[in-house]
């Protein structure tokens, strides 16, 4: 036991002259964190709080709006461009270069995300039926499974099938749809018809 206590000195001690030339800054209680290998302490103020709140607010934001954007039946262009103004606006606010992603994605996230919730919660309980033609039919690939496109009002619009002998055999899709707040269809049910 003796003839390793050299050995454990001289590894003590390295361990100790590396921790003080990169730490000369930090306290003692700090260095004798590092040298007993605990982690250090998070640092998170009551001032940081709601600011972490606000970036979950907005990745919630943007996961809800890039799995409901497709139930709603609107031109894309406009909340596009306002989702980019906005970015560009949280981009020009914040101060670290490193967040610039983070600031573009959640301001257009918010701006997405909120009327598109207020669209979908809020629409009418009463649905339409639309008997729509099918433009084209696709095999799908890989990736996607078959899908078919439709025409509204000048916008074209894709659904998804899994039986490509359905989609061959159909002409139209039936669309149950009803009106949200802000005058947007959402889409509640869709399904192939041959007549």
């Amino acid at each position: 036991m003796f003839a390793f206590q050299p050995f454990l000195f001289v590894g003590n001690s390295s361990v100790i002259f590396i921790a003080m030339r990169r730490l000369r800054n930090r306290s003692r209680r700090e260095l004798q964190d590092i040298i007993d290998n605990k982690p250090p302490e998070p640092r998170i103020t009551i001032a940081k709080t709601p600011v972490i709140a606000f970036w979950c607010f907005c990745g919630l934001c943007f996961f809800y709006s890039v799995f409901n954007f497709r139930d709603v039946i609107a031109d894309p262009k406009l909340p596009l461009l306002l989702a980019a103004l906005s970015g560009l606006v949280g981009v020009l606010l914040v101060k670290s270069r490193e967040n610039y992603f983070y600031a573009f994605v959640g301001c257009a996230s918010l701006v997405i995300a909120i009327p598109l919730f207020i669209n979908i919660a809020f629409a009418d309980r009463n649905t339409t039926t639309l008997k729509l033609e099918i433009v084209e039919k696709h095999r799908g690939s890989y990736k996607s499974g078959p899908y078919v496109d439709v025409v509204y009002q000048g916008r074209e619009i894709s659904f998804g099938f899994t039986n490509m002998k359905e989609i061959q055999a159909a002409s139209y899709v039936i669309l149950k749809v009803s009106e949200g707040l802000l005058g947007y269809y959402v889409i509640r049910d869709y399904k192939l018809s041959r007549r």
